[in-house]
C-alpha cells in the first residue's frame, strides 16, 4: 500500500545520504555503479577545474545523493502499479543510467549553490559586504545555471551513450 512506498522511498534516501553511491546497493547494483561512475565523472570535472574546494563540501552533496534514490524508488514504485512493460526495464544499465544521470546535474548544481553561497559569505565576513551580498544575490544564480547546463550536456552524452532511444523515465 501507500504506506509501504513511502517507508521504501524513505528507506532509500536514507542510504542514499548515509552511505552515498553504496546505499544505491539498495536499490540495484547496476544503480550503484553507475553512481560510482558519475561521483567519478563529477571528481574529474572538478579536478580539471582546480576549484579550491574546503574540506567540509564533500559532504554537501549526501542530500542530493538521498533526493535522488527517494526519486528513483517513487518513479520504480509508480511504473511497478501502472506501466509493467517499463518496469521490466527498471533494473538494466540503460535505465540505471538515465536515473543516475540526473543524479549528476543535481549534484554539479548543488556543490555550485554550496561553494557560491560560501565565497559570498566568506566575501561578506572578510569586509567586502557588497561583493558578497552581490555573489550571493546575483553570482549564486548565475554559477548554479552554468553548472546545471555543464553537466546536464554531460548527463544528456550518459543517456545518448547508455540508452540511445529511450525516454528518461526519471524526466517526466
Amino acid at each position: 500500500g501507500p504506506f509501504l512506498a513511502d517507508l521504501l522511498k524513505c528507506l532509500a534516501a536514507i542510504l542514499g545520504f548515509v552511505f552515498g553511491p553504496f546505499g544505491y546497493l539498495y536499490i540495484g547494483w547496476r544503480y550503484a555503479v553507475m553512481a560510482f561512475s558519475v561521483f567519478a565523472t563529477f571528481v574529474l570535472v572538478i579536478g580539471l577545474a582546480d576549484f579550491p574546494i574546503p574540506s567540509w563540501i564533500k559532504y554537501i552533496i549526501l542530500p542530493v545523493v538521498g533526493w535522488k534514490a527517494w526519486t528513483i524508488v517513487s518513479v520504480r514504485n509508480t511504473l511497478l502499479d501502472t506501466d509493467s512493460e517499463a518496469a521490466e526495464k527498471l533494473n538494466t544499465f540503460p535505465v540505471a543510467a538515465m536515473a543516475i544521470s540526473d543524479l549528476l546535474v543535481g549534484i554539479g548544481m548543488f556543490y555550485a549553490g554550496a561553494l557560491s553561497l560560501y565565497a559570498g559569505v566568506t566575501l561578506a565576513l572578510g569586509g567586502a559586504v557588497v561583493k558578497g551580498a552581490l555573489m550571493i544575490v546575483v553570482g549564486t544564480p548565475l554559477v548554479v545555471w552554468v553548472a546545471g547546463l555543464v553537466f546536464g550536456i554531460i548527463a544528456f552524452g550518459i543517456d545518448a551513450v547508455f540508452a540511445p532511444r529511450m525516454e528518461n523515465l526519471f524526466r517526466r
